[in-house]
């Protein structure tokens, strides 16, 4: 993907800063791989709504390509990133695929501890949908 001599740029997480960063990377030409276990972009605040059955996913969620359709220089690709190598500057997917870049960039939601037990989270579409 990227030219000889240009920046390539591997971004972690399709979140607001993600895409966010992404955006501002393609405005400047650069290479620029965006990673997310999902292949969309969920609005969590309005999952709660989801779950109430007063909004459908498809109101809240956005195909990462969709968003980045006009943006040649951008790559999106479905992967759970597992690791990140700044001495080899790779990132390291679950199903063992390597992507390089000259530069990552990390947006990685964390779940906070009280919720990782929960039986009922709404951090997700598929959280929201069962409730």
């Amino acid at each position: 993907m990227s030219s000889p001599g240009k920046p390539s740029v591997v971004v972690v997480g399709g979140g607001f800063a993600g895409i966010g960063c992404a955006k501002a990377l393609a405005e400047h030409d650069d290479a620029v791989t965006l990673l997310d276990r999902n292949n969309y972009h969920q609005f969590q605040p309005l999952l709660y709504q989801v779950a109430t059955a007063e909004l459908a996913t498809v109101d809240i969620a956005r195909p990462l390509r969709g968003i980045f359709r006009r943006h040649p220089t951008v790559d999106v690709k479905h992967l759970a990133v597992t690791d990140v190598d700044p001495a080899t500057r790779t990132v390291t997917a679950a199903d063992g695929r390597r992507t390089p870049g000259h530069r990552t960039g990390l947006d990685n939601n964390s779940v906070p501890p009280d919720h990782r037990r929960s039986r009922r989270r709404m951090r997700t579409l598929a959280g929201a949908g069962s409730v």
